[in-house]
């Protein structure tokens, strides 16, 4: 659908948007859930393209997926248990997303940075509860 208008929910570039604020396609991580665990390198690069699609939403992305950023990049491809589990928990925490909601403009906001040795993250957050951040 290129256009519409006086809609109150629908899907943009692999987004769900409505009033609430922005979430993750569930056709999306349907896709990355019923996935069976990567085969080879250029499986497993495939699982992080679309893992990686949602990285403004996932926090921390970087530092879970290193373990299988490494598997990518070696000549030989094994899948050990430390490989099954950083999967596990990347599907994991696409599953349960937060959903991105509009900023509230009488709070302040945080800016968070992560880095690794291979990739660089941010986000910019509100406390909108005790000890509770949302991402913007």
């Amino acid at each position: 659908m290129k256009c519409a208008f006086c809609v109150t929910r629908g899907t943009l570039l692999g987004h769900t948007i409505d009033w609430d604020g922005i979430i993750v396609d569930p056709n999306k991580v349907k896709a990355v859930m019923d996935a069976p665990p990567p085969t080879n390198a250029k499986a497993l690069s495939q699982v992080l393209g679309q893992i990686r699609w949602h990285n403004r939403i996932i926090r921390y992305l970087a530092d879970f997926a290193t373990p299988l950023h490494v598997v990518v990049h070696r000549t030989a491809f094994q899948w050990l248990t430390t490989k099954q589990d950083a999967y596990d928990c990347l599907r994991k925490m696409l599953s349960r997303v937060p959903i991105v909601q509009p900023p509230d403009w009488t709070k302040d906001f945080h800016a968070f940075v992560n880095t690794s040795d291979i990739a660089i993250g941010s986000a910019l957050m509100q406390l909108s509860e005790p000890n509770w951040y949302r991402q913007m």
